[in-house]
């Protein structure tokens, strides 16, 4: 939620973080079930100016930015 915020959104910080308490429990939830997901990965991005976190869980992962409308 942006709280009335009018301001184009961009990303402060995106990482990858493998050590993600919910990543593990993700993957022994499946591992248990026969699949395995030892290239689960956990994509982080902070938005600049709400602050938001996204976490996405995912193998791959690829940002493709719209070009600027001027």
């Amino acid at each position: 939620m942006n709280f009335g915020f009018i301001a184009e959104e961009s990303i402060l910080r995106a990482s990858i973080n493998n050590e993600q308490e919910k990543l593990y429990i993700i993957k022994e939830n499946w591992k248990s079930m026969g699949v395995d997901l030892d290239n689960l990965k956990c994509y982080e991005i902070e938005t600049n100016t709400t602050g938001s976190l996204l976490l996405i869980y995912a193998i791959d992962f690829q940002i493709n930015p719209e070009p600027r409308k001027d």
